[in-house]
């Protein structure tokens, strides 16, 4: 009898699945204390949209950038062809093998990843007509690294310039 009374207290010092756990951070949420990634805010931080594809199965002709580069703010439109000279277009998976960051020449599924726009609004935000140097010092924080991106710095002088002409 008194195994039986020493495996329950083992099994409920385990606490394994099925088990309820005490949760720690629910109470600040439930407050409207929490910090969600969305309220993380950094100097010199860009913002990132994914453009996706509406079709299931597609034939890339082309992707025109003009329209979302000529929005104040837009910093940069990737594409897989942006991504394919620093050998970012594919990216490992869990299972093993890879798979393509953004579409490239076909779309494969519904909601497939076709493009990426940045945008240094809060950046231009503190300093509508930041210097070269400025933007880089910005930059350095960034959490998606994009400071190695080649025509970073110029796409964001252009688009301080274009937020000015359009105020």
């Amino acid at each position: 009898m008194g195994d039986q009374s020493d495996l329950k207290e083992r099994e409920d010092k385990l606490q394994g699945m099925g088990t309820s756990l005490l949760r720690k951070e629910d109470a600040k949420f439930i407050r409207g204390q929490g910090t969600y990634i969305d309220d993380i805010k950094l100097p010199g931080m860009l913002f990132g949209a994914i453009v996706r594809s509406p079709y299931a199965h597609a034939r890339i002709k082309g992707i025109d950038k003009s329209k979302a580069l000529a929005c104040p703010g837009v910093v940069a439109v990737l594409t897989a062809d942006d991504l394919k000279p620093v050998n970012l277009h594919w990216m490992p998976t869990l299972g093993g093998d890879v798979q393509a960051v953004l579409a490239d020449k076909k779309v494969c599924f519904q909601l497939q990843e076709v493009a990426m726009v940045l945008a240094a609004v809060s950046l231009l935000a503190e300093n509508p007509d930041p210097s070269e140097d400025e933007i880089r010092h910005g930059l350095e924080g960034n959490l998606c690294r994009c400071t190695g991106y080649q025509n970073i710095v110029a796409a964001a002088l252009d688009a301080a310039k274009r937020l000015q002409a359009a105020r």
